[in-house]
């Protein structure tokens, strides 16, 4: 017994990745601005460090220099001269980690698949890793639903279900219009798909 073909699709939908991505990619866009301007800071800084020390010019002798002189807060430390390059090192580890949060966000988009399918047997939805079928004999009526700015799905056992799907409302609109009539046409039998595999001989 052979295994049952799949019904043809009629219609799809597929959300635009565009604005996923852009979301996903805005806190490594904010990571790499920051690392970038640390690390320019901790270059500019390491540059005067060491023109401040190679700069030629008359030397005083220690034993010359009053003890006040070496006790005020300008004095140079040890600290002080490590903070050029700790900011630099700091600047390129937020830029490696930019990288790294840009390729997670990404992946974790890519694998995040958005489709709704309407075939001459029913809708299916796949959203977030689900799958959901709707056969068109449990439908009564496909509308739009202005309030609630969604696809209503009104069953003949008397519940309704909406499509989570976004749309602005003129789209909504027209495809709750396009999918009720591919409903009526595939409970007649109608639809250009069903007429076309009813020519098909059979194997």
């Amino acid at each position: 017994m052979s295994a049952k073909e799949p019904a043809p699709i009629v219609g799809w939908l597929r959300r635009s990745p565009l604005k996923c991505v852009t979301l996903a990619l805005l806190p490594a866009m904010l990571l790499l601005a920051t690392g970038t301007t640390l690390s320019y800071l901790g270059r500019v800084q390491a540059g005067q460090r060491i023109g401040a020390t190679s700069e030629p010019g008359f030397r005083i002798a220690p034993e010359s220099v009053p003890n006040w002189m070496l006790a005020l807060p300008h004095a140079p430390s040890r600290s002080v001269e490590q903070a050029p390059t700790g900011v630099l090192a700091l600047g390129l580890g937020t830029i490696l980690l930019s990288v790294l949060v840009a390729l997670l966000g990404v992946y974790r988009v890519a694998r995040r698949e958005e489709l709704l399918t309407w075939t001459t047997e029913g809708l299916s939805l796949v959203m977030l890793g689900r799958r959901e079928e709707l056969a068109w004999d449990d439908v009564e009526r496909v509308t739009w639903d202005a309030s609630r700015q969604q696809v209503r799905l009104e069953l003949r056992s008397g519940e309704e279900s909406t499509l989570p799907w976004p749309t602005e409302p003129e789209e909504g609109a027209e495809l709750a219009k396009h999918m009720e009539t591919v409903r009526r046409k595939a409970s007649w039998g109608l639809l250009p798909e069903q007429q076309r595999r009813r020519r098909e001989p059979a194997p």
